[in-house]
């Protein structure tokens, strides 16, 4: 990809208008991962500093305080604009595109596993309530008893319908935690548009985003 250029004139990718800045003072060099950027000085008139030490070429982290000339800019300003820049003019984003395979695989093991857990928590509530019957119908013959048992019953019986209501109510809540986190995660790389309506394998045959055009499987 073309380095990022900075300088005085309006046609570099940051445009600094002051007066000790060189016309093409200096340029940004992107990494082939697009992880990591190079600033390199081009010969300018007044120098580039970078935490206060005049430089030819550094690495450029966020935490940096870097002067054009005169003009100080915050290395975290400068990344992000690197960063916009990549993502404007970048076309192949078939790795990220691959790894969001992972993300969908994640998603579903997540909610079946949810689904799992609460179902077998229902089915052994279901079956201690089916057990507690017929050991009431056994007991209830005998009479003198029945009033405390029918007691004791509608008691635990609320117990056991107010647990598998709120058994439910928490996998609910759970499944829709998991489903939002999918959301935002199973995203185009580019253009972040909204891909969960369809599975990974759909929008692999497709090999390129419908809204940005970008590549997802390398041709």
């Amino acid at each position: 990809m073309e380095a990022f250029t900075i300088g005085r004139n309006e046609k570099n990718h940051l445009a600094l208008n002051h007066k000790t800045v060189s016309g093409v003072h200096a340029e940004v060099e992107i990494s082939n991962d697009f992880k990591s950027f190079l600033l390199k000085d081009l010969d300018s008139s007044n120098g580039t500093r970078v935490n206060g030490r005049r430089i030819v070429t550094k690495n450029l982290q966020k935490k940096d305080k870097i002067e054009f000339g005169e003009e100080k800019v915050l290395g975290k300003d400068l990344i992000s604009q690197v960063e916009k820049y990549v993502l404007k003019n970048r076309q192949d984003f078939s790795e990220e595109f691959g790894n969001l395979r992972s993300v969908e695989k994640n998603f579903k093991t997540k909610r079946d596993s949810i689904r799992k857990y609460f179902k077998l928590q229902s089915l052994g509530i279901r079956i201690l309530i089916t057990a507690f019957v017929i050991v009431l119908i056994n007991v209830l013959k005998i009479e003198r008893e029945i009033k405390t048992i029918l007691t004791i019953s509608a008691g635990l019986m609320g117990t056991v319908l107010a647990t598998l209501s709120a058994s439910e109510k928490k996998q609910n809540e759970r499944l829709e935690e998991l489903q939002d986190e999918f959301y935002l995660n199973f995203l185009c790389p580019k253009c972040k548009m909204d891909l969960s309506k369809r599975s990974w394998n759909y929008w692999k045959n497709q090999e390129k985003c419908p809204k940005c055009k970008c590549d997802w499987v390398a041709p």
